[in-house]
């Protein structure tokens, strides 16, 4: 019973129970007095709103977490602890606690990569490898304070070194201790290795399904070598970008989601940039093959140049897609978005093109170039300024959260400074004045923007013929919120019940007030969130609706659709406009340099 949630505590308790029955419980209320004053920081009555939100009354709320409290129920009585398949796991090091459920996975893992190798060649041992680390690497995220917790009392108490600790670890008795010590990690766990295990085979399945289609990129028959999990962001039950590597080390990306809008976008430039050749430039994008709710990708490998005309045409063709992207209503075209590949800008992320308006009142004259997130931008974050431009140096950029370094072995935990990586958007090998190539940037902003404004009359019907049937991503917050949340969830207190890793999560709240439309979707957030992934959002080109990771449909979210925006922004298209942005070009970056 602890290991679960309020809503699944929920559906058990009150369908059995009577709840009117009037709580009073002295843990229960103090309980629920800590969850207030956690919410009643922004708002008296954010704590009555989240109640109705989950349509849960007092008394009914009362009485689930007198149930969890009460309850006799432990994980174990769900679980068979078996003698360890191998103790001598040296691997595994830790997480030997975890041992039964891992190697019972990873020998199933074994005869599903025996069974696809019949249909294309695989290389089962390497991918059975970095399938293990990446899993590993995944459940020590999430347990490792935990463990360090309970090593730290164990030699407080017995007063015996690490190897000892680690021994204890695949002990039967001390699993028992430690399984109902911690219910809600032991079901974290296991959801994790569930998570894990179905998208491999969502891979394979989709590498079996489309062999041939990929064979034409890779250009001739390849063995499938090893496969490099976690890139990016993970969505939808533990989904993210994957690279797919096959022998002579050629690449391949495979995405979780459609890339239906990246394909229109490349034939969009097609016919109407590089079909007549009416830029200075062919504007190239990554190839891509293009499935329901799944795509492969073109991997792209940076290239870095200090040959002025080659960083020329760079910028150029950066303002050609700073152009079309205003018009199509991005907004997410960031450092991580953009690969240089010397002379070339790849856009390799294009999930959020054509995004719809939340507030229909906005003056669309208002519409600005720094929207798109290609020029210098960035905001503050506690005291910390922050650069994301897809234009700008993000380098050793200091992340406002400090990282938690956790050593077993050590004994010990260090809060350490964390800095962004470097980014691949930069095109230039030895630092540049950006300002050397602001001309470039507008100039191809310019050209482009003239070929659109000369087609306006058909531009619309143009675009709806391409992205019709476009499935948009929509963010409803920045991600550095989600992210923080989830880094400060694997406390081992929270690890002891559910209802304390949401009232953790219902830290959400404290940013509703001022925006609204987060009440709609904080629920569906929460869940996300409890799944361990950042929340995700999308709609289609003609709907006013929003959908989350479930499919769940959140009607009237937008006050006008997608193709309704994206109408308005071709109305806008007039020389007035187009010198207005180019002065926002100007002042962006000349802001910047200072």
């Amino acid at each position: 019973m602890r290991q679960l949630f309020i809503e699944e505590v929920k559906e058990k308790v009150l369908f059995n129970k009577n709840e009117t029955k009037r709580i009073d419980n002295e843990e229960v209320n103090l309980l629920i007095d800590e969850w207030k004053e956690q919410l009643l920081l922004c708002d008296t009555s954010l704590f009555e709103r989240k109640l109705l939100k989950e349509n849960i009354t007092i008394e009914s709320f009362k009485l689930i977490l007198e149930t969890i409290i009460s309850s006799k129920n432990n994980i174990i009585s769900n679980i068979e602890i078996k003698k360890a398949g191998n103790e001598n796991d040296l691997e595994l090091n830790f997480l030997l606690i975890f041992d039964n459920f891992l190697h019972e996975n990873f020998a199933e893992v074994a005869e599903d990569l025996n069974y696809y190798n019949t249909f294309f060649s695989i290389n089962k041992e390497k991918i059975l490898q970095s399938y293990r680390n990446h899993l590993l690497g995944l459940i020590s995220k999430i347990s490792e304070k935990t463990i360090f917790h309970e090593y730290k009392s164990f030699e407080e108490k017995f007063g015996c070194d690490l190897a000892v600790f680690i021994s204890k670890l695949s002990n039967r008795h001390y699993k028992y201790y430690f399984y109902n010590k911690y219910p809600l990690l032991i079901r974290l766990v296991n959801d994790e290795i569930k998570r894990a295990y179905n998208f491999l085979i969502e891979i394979l399945s989709a590498l079996e399904n489309d062999w041939e289609d990929i064979k034409d990129i890779v250009r001739k028959n390849k063995t499938l070598e090893d496969l490099n999990f976690g890139l990016g962001d993970r969505h939808i039950f533990g989904k993210s970008v994957t690279i797919v590597i096959f022998n002579d080390n050629l690449k391949l990306l495979y995405k979780p989601h459609s890339l239906l809008i990246d394909d229109s976008y490349s034939r969009i430039i097609e016919l109407l940039f590089n079909k007549n050749k009416r830029l200075k430039h062919i504007i190239k994008h990554p190839k891509v093959i293009v499935r329901n709710n799944y795509g492969w990708q073109e991997y792209i490998v940076q290239k870095k140049t200090d040959d002025t005309l080659k960083l020329k045409e760079f910028y150029y063709k950066a303002g050609v897609h700073l152009s079309l992207f205003y018009i199509l209503n991005g907004n997410d075209l960031h450092y991580e978005n953009i690969i240089s590949v010397s002379r070339t800008p790849m856009i390799i992320d294009m999930e959020t093109l054509l995004s719809p308006t939340i507030n229909k009142t906005k003056n669309v004259s208002l519409k600005s170039v720094i929207d798109v997130g290609l020029l210098p931008f960035g905001f503050f974050r506690g005291d910390r300024y922050l650069e994301f431009g897809g234009l700008t140096n993000c380098k050793k950029q200091k992340s406002p959260f400090k990282k938690n370094t956790i050593s077993i072995k050590e004994g010990r935990i260090m809060d350490e400074d964390d800095y962004m990586d470097e980014s691949k958007n930069l095109p230039y090998k030895n630092d540049i004045n950006l300002q050397h190539f602001l001309n470039d940037i507008i100039d191809g902003f310019s050209d482009s923007y003239e070929i659109l404004l000369e087609n306006k009359k058909d531009l619309f019907e143009i675009i709806n013929g391409f992205f019709s049937m476009s499935k948009i991503r929509f963010i409803t917050r920045n991600t550095l919120t989600f992210s923080h949340l989830l880094r400060e969830s694997y406390h081992p207190y929270l690890m002891t019940n559910g209802f304390l890793l949401e009232m953790h999560l219902d830290g959400l709240w404290l940013e509703v007030n001022g925006t609204s439309y987060l009440e709609k979707v904080i629920i569906s957030e929460k869940k996300s969130l409890l799944n361990l992934d950042i929340p995700y959002f999308y709609t289609f080109y003609n709907s006013n609706s929003i959908f989350d990771f479930e499919n769940k449909e959140i009607g009237n979210f937008f006050d006008i659709s997608p193709k309704e925006n994206i109408e308005k922004s071709v109305k806008n298209i007039c020389l007035e406009d187009k010198k207005r942005q180019i002065w926002i070009i100007k002042a962006s970056i000349i802001s910047y340099i200072n």
